[in-house]
Parts: structure tokens; sequence; C-alpha cells
């Protein structure tokens, strides 16, 4: 389930300089599935290799962010913030984005839901810690 709205730049929108022309930028918002409530302190960046420069930013309060001086091409946004994941995904990865030379997407909008912790210890009918045990949660759908 990948949730990304973009707004592009105008057909008719001129480059304002020849630097302008070569890079791109993404803007936009997180916010939390559901609610759309704008989530700050989440760290945006591009999934890149390791020898490749690096492009981050951390979202304000108002949950907004920009990535700017990027190059054409293919490119994955990764937002990563302690108690939220990206919906539908269990590791780090990115919302795509193909940016032409000089395009600024102006309304990108990147949605996290809340994660939760439950921890605990298995004890075996002896009393003692058991090992290798599978744990599930199960969800009803019960409020």
């Amino acid at each position: 389930m990948l949730l990304v709205s973009c707004g592009e730049r105008p057909e008719n929108a001129a480059p304002t300089d020849k630097a302008d022309a070569v890079v791109a930028r993404i803007e936009g918002v997180v916010r939390e599935l559901g609610t759309e409530t704008p989530i700050a302190g989440v760290s945006v960046f591009l999934v890149r290799l390791s020898n490749e420069p690096q492009s981050r930013t951390t979202t304000d309060a108002g949950g907004r962010f920009v990535l700017e001086g990027l190059a054409p091409g293919r490119h994955l946004v990764a937002v990563v913030r302690e108690g939220y994941v990206v919906p539908g995904r269990l590791e780090i990865s990115g919302f795509p984005f193909n940016l032409a030379a000089g395009q600024h997407i102006t309304d990108a909008v990147l949605h996290m839901v809340p994660s939760g912790t439950i921890s605990g210890r298995v004890f075996g009918p002896d009393g003692k810690p058991a090992n290798r045990v599978e744990v599930q949660l199960l969800h009803t759908g019960l409020p």
C-alpha cells in the first residue's frame, strides 16, 4: 500500500536559471494515515548507496520537508521516525519519485502509521524461561 500524491511544475513554467534547469526538488508533508495529522521530527532522506552523496532533512512542526539539489532520475524517498512505520512495510523502504531535469514537486504527501511495541517473557511449565518460542499477535478487529 503506497500512498503518495504529487504535484508537478506546470508544463509552461520555466526554470529560473541554468542551474535550476538541471537540479530537481521534492517538497511536501508527512502525515499520519487516517487522521492526516502532520508528523514533526521525521527523518526524510534519499535511499542511496554509501558512496553516493546523501540528501537528508527533518520535517518541521507542520510535517513539511524539502529535498533540494536532486539530479534527474529515479529516487526513493525514505521516512523514519520512532513510533511510526510506513504502511504495509516491515522495513525501511522508499516512496518512488521519477524526476525530470528542473522538476519541482511541491505537494508530495507521505503517510506513516503509529506503531507499538509489545514486550514480555515466556516461561515454561517449570517456571524457567522458555527457548525458541514463536509468539504471534492476533487482532480480532473489535474495539
